[in-house]
């Protein structure tokens, strides 16, 4: 069992893991691992929470090593693996210096941001190497080491000359130092720039540069004794959205090189990469420069039960590290037991089921139809015969495997915070042996977070959207067009006379002005929509098509259980939802039945 906390469901940083911790967590069967394990530069986009960081850190040599089932010697030699990682998370750096803003449009803005980034590159990488043993396998060898390209590099560029090397290590011990040196140097820099932001002061220090540093560096280190025989190396740029738009543009020159053995894999959040452009102002191509993975597009593509699957086996493993069993049965947990649906709601639901099953049958419905018709109407119905009032729609409980995996909207790390939350509360209740989470304690903490959701997260970031682009209203929008979308949604699946009940996504018919671009932008940014795309209604290209985070479907009391209808709604529409949400909702209350055929005086209802 791995030294993790008794909660099986904490969520733990994954540079922070050791190797055996990555591989015995780790799902393998990640969505486009085999593009990142493979040659060739990488860009994955995704979510936080989506797994990227994970992914990322499983790429590492002291992984790599056991996972080729090498555990009595993790740290080395590796000349068996497929390819050597560097890993370096740009949060946890200190590149983002206000100093150089104010370099931006002078001859020193590119070079000084090139050689900060170098260094930093560098000096994490290596002092990471060494704290987690991956340099160790050096240790003793000299094979030609001051004929070696790696010695001659840093010799060129630090004067190593006349300092006692004995071995790679040691020669990597000596590197760092010299570059720590370096960057204090550096940093003095930037203090003469505080003095007199007007000028631009002389550099006084050798400027590291790609072609005559970084990429010498990186080719004389695959080539080292013990590395692997492919020579593969992969340079893993953690979290790239936190660059600056100058160092931005500078690692995508580097992506645009057509590298033979030295391959960059970087990870960003949805919209938040500042720039595909080179430092010629050319766009780097996926395909021709790099492959680029969306874990967003694929968790919430027809590829929905990948998902499932992919949570399954994390919670699982999580279950059999910490010896969870059934009672009385000796029998490892697994993830469905262990999240059981409410009893009584379940059969109240396959009453439905049953009932909608008997009418289609008597209008000699086809067998398909039927078994949609059970599938998409049976939950609505059900939270509609709860009651005519919303507080009595929340006495719907969101309990069971299913439903939690739905709510998660394809972020693993959602459904693990809230499993987290869960199993505290098993554990606070006195609960001494916890077999399984009980479906009323799931429903209070989807309850809870969906909450949060819509109070704490949204107020968070009206504050900091204030903070960083002076008082700008985005963040209030998205939380007016949230709320109006989910009335509207909540309003659909109570209408008996809806052609469709589930709804949790929409289209726009025509085209979005720029202020209703920005906070859809802005809402895909911070998870709270996904954008994907669709045909237009009418039958000429393609409009874009935003699915609303399915955690919020406990706070409007909807039916998280798919999303295959969305509603084609204007531009005026959604301006409305933004700008005048109160309005938005009197006329929802004013409507005692949604259109089905005809457009509604503020949407385009038709439905595909």
């Amino acid at each position: 069992m791995i030294s993790i906390s008794e909660n099986p469901f904490r969520v733990h940083t994954p540079e922070a893991l050791s190797a055996q911790e990555v591989v015995q967590l780790y799902v393998s069967e990640m969505p486009g691992a085999d593009t990142v394990h493979s040659s060739g530069h990488t860009m994955i986009i995704g979510a936080r929470g989506s797994g990227k960081s994970m992914m990322l850190r499983y790429l590492e040599p002291d992984c790599q090593s056991l996972k080729e089932g090498s555990p009595e010697n993790p740290n080395g030699p590796y000349n068996e693996i497929d390819f050597f990682s560097i890993y370096l998370t740009i949060k946890q750096t200190d590149l983002i210096y206000p100093e150089l803003q104010s370099l931006e449009g002078t001859f020193a803005d590119r070079a000084i941001n090139e050689h900060f980034l170098i260094l930093v590159i560098l000096l994490k990488t290596i002092a990471r190497c060494q704290k987690k043993g991956t340099l160790e396998f050096l240790r003793g060898r000299h094979d030609e080491l001051k004929n070696s390209d790696l010695y001659a590099v840093i010799s060129s560029q630090l004067d190593i000359e006349g300092e006692e090397v004995d071995d790679y290590y040691q020669l990597f011990e000596l590197f760092r130092n010299r570059l720590s040196t370096l960057y204090s140097n550096s940093l003095s820099y930037l203090d003469r720039i505080l003095e007199d932001p007007t000028t631009t002061p002389k550099f006084d220090h050798n400027l590291l540069r790609f072609s005559t540093f970084l990429l010498p560096v990186l080719d004389g280190w695959r080539n080292l004794p013990g590395m692997p025989k492919n020579g593969q190396f992969f340079v893993i740029i953690d979290d790239a959205d936190y660059l600056n738009e100058m160092q931005t543009r500078i690692l995508n020159t580097y992506i645009s090189n057509r590298l033979d053995g030295v391959y960059f894999k970087v990870s960003a959040e949805v919209y938040k990469y500042k720039t595909y452009n080179t430092l010629d102002r050319r766009r780097i191509e996926v395909a021709h420069d790099f492959s680029e993975i969306h874990t967003i597009d694929i968790y919430t593509s027809d590829n929905a039960r990948f998902y499932k699957d992919r949570v399954t086996r994390m919670v699982n493993k999580r279950l059999e590290l910490h010896n969870y069993q059934k009672s009385n049965s000796g029998r490892a947990a697994n993830a469905e037991e262990f999240f059981p649906e409410d009893s009584k709601q379940k059969a109240e639901i396959s009453k439905i089921r049953n009932e909608i099953r008997a009418k289609e049958s008597k209008l000699n419905s086809g067998a398909k139809r039927v078994r949609d018709d059970m599938y998409r109407y049976s939950v609505p119905e059900y939270i509609r015969t709860l009651g005519g009032t919303r507080k009595s729609r929340s006495s719907y409980s969101y309990s069971g495997y299913d439903q939690l995996i739905n709510i998660s909207s394809g972020v693993p790390r959602y459904f693990l915070d809230a499993a987290y939350i869960m199993f505290d509360r098993m554990k606070a209740s006195g609960e001494k042996s916890i077999n399984s989470i009980s479906p009323a304690i799931q429903n209070v903490v989807v309850r809870e977070l969906a909450g949060r959701v819509m109070m704490d997260e949204l107020e968070r970031l009206k504050l900091s959207e204030a903070e960083e682009q002076g008082a700008s209203d985005l963040a209030k929008r998205l939380h007016n067009l949230i709320a109006s979308l989910g009335a509207l949604f909540e309003k659909l699946l109570v209408d008996p006379n809806s052609s469709e009940r589930r709804y949790f996504s929409f289209a726009i018919s025509d085209f979005p002005d720029e202020e209703v671009s920005a906070v859809l932008k802005f809402g895909v940014q911070n998870s709270m929509f996904t954008r994907t795309s669709i045909g237009r209604k009418e039958g000429f290209g393609r409009t874009d098509r935003y699915i609303l985070t399915r955690r919020v479907a406990p706070y409007f009391n909807l039916d998280p259980n798919g999303f295959s209808a969305y509603k084609f709604l204007q531009n005026n529409a959604l301006r409305t939802m933004m700008l005048e949400p109160d309005d938005f909702r009197k006329s929802l209350r004013s409507q005692k039945t949604m259109p089905s055929e005809s457009d509604g005086p503020l949407f385009d209802w038709d439905t595909k």
